[in-house]
Order: C-alpha cells, then structure tokens, then sequence
C-alpha cells in the first residue's frame, strides 16, 4: 500500500524523499560518531562513497572524503594520542584542514545557480561542523548557540560534557585543598552526574541508580570497560582520585555520621585509600601518631574553619596569625587526644 502511494505522488514529492535520505544518511553517521562507534561510522561512509554516482548533490562525495578524515580525527581524540607532542600538532592541524575543506564546500555551493532545501541543511550541517573542528582545536570558543542542527546532536552531548566534567573536578580539586566541604560535595555530585551520563552513552546502558530520586557520587563506581573511550575513562579515574581524596580530607566529619568501621570500609572502596595507608604505615614504622595539618594562612576571610556545612550569613572563624592558621583536621590513630600537643 506504502508502495503503491508513493508511485501516485508527483514528481516534487518523489523528489523530496530523496532530499530526505541525504539528511538521514547524515544523521545516522553523527550519530555513530556520537556513539563513538568509528568503524560503523567508516563503513556508512564508504558506503555512500560507493553510489556516489546515485545522488543528487552537488558535493556530497567530497563531503563524504572529508566525514572520513573527521572520524579519524575523532578516534585519535578520544582515543587521548593527542597527549605525544608530534600527535597533538597533526591533529591540530588535521581539524584545521577539515574546518578549511568544509568552507570551501560551502563557497562552492553559495556560487551555484541552483540549490533546494537539502542542499541547504547540509550547508547548515557543514557550518556546524567548522564550530565543531573549532572547539576541538581549541576549547575557548563554547557557546549554548553552536552546533544546534539534530544531526550533531550526540557530537554536541559528548563536547559540552567532557568539558562539564573537567570543569566540575577542576573545581572539586580547588575546593578540597582548601577543606571547604559543602562546595567539595557539590562539585563531585555535578561531576558524577555528568560522568554518568557519558558512560551510559558510550556503553549504550542505562545507570540505574541516576534514576533514584537520591543519586550519590559515592554510588558511581570505577570500572575498567572496554568500550569505553580512554579519554572518557580517564575522566572517570579523575573523578575517583578526588573521591579519595575527599574522603581523606573530610575523614572526621565524614565519621560523624557513622560508625568507625563503617568509614574505614568508605575509605577502603576508594581507588586510593590513604586512610588505610596512613594506618598501615604507623603499624610499619616506629611513629606513635600521624597528624594532617591543614595550612589556611593564604586564604584569609574565605577560610570556613569547622566541620561540615556553615550557613554564609552565619559568619565564618578567621584564623588567628601563628599556630591557629594550621589546624590538625586529621589524625591517626582515630582516638587519638590532640588538644595537648597543640
């Protein structure tokens, strides 16, 4: 019946369809890319590659030669070779020349006589792809406006949460070197979120505990995945680095809440458990006791002395010159009495 209909349209209808399957052919390779998936991504293209002579557009074989250059950018990226000096240069350069060949596509288009609407979604395709192979070059240029067509929408997803999650570890980092332990926890919970995110999409799973109500970033566990990208997989070992270290800093008012035992089994499901290392090294070596002390002489009225969570209109304690500004937040073993030796 489908079959039948379609022989009775006219000829603009027909021709529409097959407007249509070059946005759809486009869409399904973003969207492999997306996925990380680069050898399908290869293989869709050189499948067009293939009945290039079949269709309708004016570039669209060399914009498949330059999609095969993207996804080896692409593989290279994410596969993190960019971190060799040499790699790095040629894939700067290898955007750069992507960026470069897809302008040239879109001039030579804005010169023809004749144009329809899929021509000019893929003019609107490749203009997103230049901010694309922009932000990969240099990730200074990110605004909510680029690359907004559905095609390089999972592109698009992947971009803004590599650098979400940076973002968010890099602050978390910031904010437990100086022992402030409400915005520790708000940086790790963002950061956790988007890492799940991610990881559910390269592995096309879904987490199920990101559907509870109560998601916490202690629920995110490390895994060594295969189909996971090592650029992704880095940022997700990152993540586990500061959960330790979270963990170590804020191991007393962490402990409030909870048993002895229980916290050093907390400490111990973390990637480093510096409280166990801590312990083991006083059963190894001839030390009574072993103290972390906290230095806040550098950060002056911004310092929130105390455990936990302090309201900001409630005041903070600025730390007295001397010995005041260098606090013991830590010290082993547990019940060790500390007021005397200060």
């Amino acid at each position: 019946m489908q079959a039948a209909r379609a022989k009775e349209r006219p000829s603009g209808n027909e021709e529409f369809e097959k407007q249509d399957y070059e946005i759809n052919v486009l869409m399904a390779i973003f969207e492999t890319i997306g996925q990380l998936d680069f050898e399908f991504a290869d293989r869709l293209v050189d499948k067009e590659k293939e009945f290039k002579q079949s269709i309708n557009i004016p570039f669209w074989s060399q914009l498949m030669a330059i999609l095969t250059n993207f996804i080896n950018a692409e593989r290279n990226y994410v596969s993190l070779n960019f971190l060799r000096h040499s790699v790095r240069k040629d894939m700067q350069t290898n955007y750069i020349l992507i960026s470069k060949d897809v302008k040239n596509l879109i001039q030579i288009q804005n010169m023809a006589t004749t144009t329809n609407d899929t021509v000019a979604q893929l003019a609107e395709i490749c203009n997103n792809l230049i901010c694309f192979a922009s932000i990969r070059d240099s990730m200074t240029e990110m605004h909510n406006e680029t690359m907004q067509h559905p095609c390089l929408k999972l592109l698009r997803i992947n971009v803004f949460a590599e650098v979400k999650a940076l973002n968010h570890l890099l602050s978390a980092q910031i904010e437990i070197s100086e022992w402030a332990f409400f915005s520790s926890v708000i940086q790790l919970q963002h950061a956790a979120l988007v890492l799940t995110d991610v990881k559910a999409l390269a592995t096309l799973t879904v987490n199920e505990n990101k559907k509870k109500s109560r998601f916490s970033f202690f629920q995110f566990k490390p895994s060594q995945d295969s189909r996971l990208a090592r650029l992704y997989q880095w940022l997700i070992d990152f993540f586990h680095l500061m959960l330790s270290k979270f963990t170590f800093y804020f191991y007393v008012t962490l402990g409030k809440f909870s048993e002895i035992s229980d916290m050093r089994a907390l400490s111990a499901e973390t990637t480093c458990d510096f409280a166990g290392r801590c312990m083991h090294f006083l059963k190894k070596s001839d030390a009574e006791c072993l103290f972390l002390v906290f230095n806040s002489v550098k950060l002056g009225k911004k310092c929130q002395f105390g455990y936990g969570y302090s309201h900001p209109n409630s005041g903070f304690h600025v730390p007295e010159d001397g010995i005041p500004s260098f606090p013991i937040i830590l010290n082993f073993p547990d019940n060790l009495d500390v007021s005397d030796m200060i």
